[in-house]
């Protein structure tokens, strides 16, 4: 693919190894590179890129890549994939995916929510256009609420006493999305789903 039809932005959040030095490097080396550096303040970067590159993003959500990432894919007119994996968050244990910072788990789960209603939102905005990537994004909607209340119920005991659980479902219960869309895409969800929407018994297993 020519380099002048695309661009590479490596943006450093107080990274404290050689990797802002091999960034900068790369930038040097090639001119479709763009380094963007300030530490600890990952919003204010987020906002650098918006203006520069317009793209939309969510203010107060943890999970950009995740969100931006599955409308990135559905916009393009092209995708190449490469054999190097440049970072694995599972595996980060600075990842808000792995903190136990009660503030952090709430608004992660609560960010999911957001991610959720934005498919929705982008999947209504492409359904003329193309039906069936606008059902893959309404499904994915569905699915990520879904899976928020699984995952409640399965860290029932590591959440007991912090009352994360119930903020995220009067959350959810604000923001509309809750109970939970009675259709998906198996009749196994379907089912799950329809006990899951009996408020009292939800309650008593999370």
């Amino acid at each position: 693919m020519p380099k002048d039809e695309y661009g590479v932005i490596i943006i450093n959040d107080g990274s404290k190894d050689r990797s802002p030095n091999i960034a900068q490097e790369y930038c040097t080396k090639y001119k479709n590179f763009k380094y963007l550096s300030q530490a600890n303040q990952v919003q204010i970067v987020r906002k650098s890129i918006l203006i520069e590159n317009n793209l939309r993003l969510i203010p107060e959500i943890t999970s950009q890549d995740t969100e931006l990432s599955h409308r990135i894919y559905a916009c393009a007119t092209d995708v190449y994939t490469f054999d190097y994996v440049t970072y694995l968050y599972l595996h980060n244990s600075l990842s808000a995916s792995q903190s136990k910072e009660i503030k952090k788990v709430l608004r992660r789960d609560i960010s999911n929510i957001t991610i959720s209603k934005s498919f929705r939102s982008f999947s209504e905005t492409i359904k003329d256009k193309d039906s069936e990537l606008s059902s893959f994004f309404h499904n994915q909607s569905k699915n990520i609420l879904l899976g928020l209340v699984l995952s409640m119920i399965n860290k029932q005991k590591e959440h007991q006493g912090t009352g994360i659980n119930q903020k995220v479902l009067e959350e959810m219960k604000k923001q509309g999305v809750y109970p939970l869309h009675r259709k998906f895409d198996t009749f196994k969800k379907e089912i799950t789903v329809r006990f899951l929407n009996y408020e009292y018994l939800l309650r008593k297993l999370i």
